[in-house]
């Protein structure tokens, strides 16, 4: 869980299967650790039409959920998506949200069990939802996060991405550059994919 805002500086891949993935990129094979299942929920539509993303996620291992509230300002990348970013588990009561004061206007002690009432009351309603699966790992090497996402409401069923994260907007715009070199070694500039998941969703489009 993000505890505190960060900037997230990320793009992702199509592949057609994983197969393609694992033999364009052999070190997935040992990078890749930990699966998931996902369902996240997007509200507010107006919110999403400016640039911005609000989100509630249900992320399930080992027959265990944990509930996360998350919040995205406006991509402000130069290259790839930079975006100023938190995300706040909320499966058990939460004192204070940071997304809730900072950025909604309100002061809520906020659970898995309220959050949707209280975003509907707040203007922010449910519109669209993503499931799918996330494989994700870290390469030290690179220093690169890796999440292999499969999801069939996707118009790519296949997305392989990739993350660096900053403090600072001056310092994501360095990690750029850095995702850059990596695209440029592996070749994979005709596979990237701009987009965001929720921009890929085929049922809103």
């Amino acid at each position: 869980m993000k505890n505190k805002i960060l900037y997230e500086v990320e793009t992702r891949f199509y592949f057609k299967n994983q197969e393609e993935a694992f033999k364009i990129l052999p070190f997935l094979h040992s990078c890749l650790k930990k699966a998931t299942e996902f369902e996240t929920k997007m509200y507010g539509v107006k919110l999403f039409n400016a640039g911005k993303i609000l989100r509630v996620s249900n992320v399930s291992k080992y027959n265990t959920t944990r509930v996360y509230l998350g919040y995205k300002e406006p991509d402000v990348g130069r290259i790839f998506n930079v975006r100023n970013e938190i995300d706040e588990e909320i499966t058990d009561e939460t004192n204070e949200s940071c997304i809730l004061k900072s950025y909604l206007g309100r002061n809520n002690q906020v659970n898995k069990r309220n959050i949707n009432k209280l975003l509907e009351s707040l203007g922010h309603r449910h519109f669209m939802s993503i499931i799918g699966t996330n494989i994700t790992g870290y390469n030290e090497e690179l220093q690169i996060d890796f999440k292999l996402m499969k999801s069939p409401v996707l118009k790519y069923p296949l997305l392989l991405e990739i993350e660096k994260s900053a403090d600072t907007l001056e310092e994501a715009f360095r990690q750029e550059l850095a995702l850059k070199d990596f695209i440029t070694e592996y070749k994979l500039e005709d596979r990237i994919v701009k987009e965001e998941p929720p921009s890929l969703l085929s049922s809103y489009k």
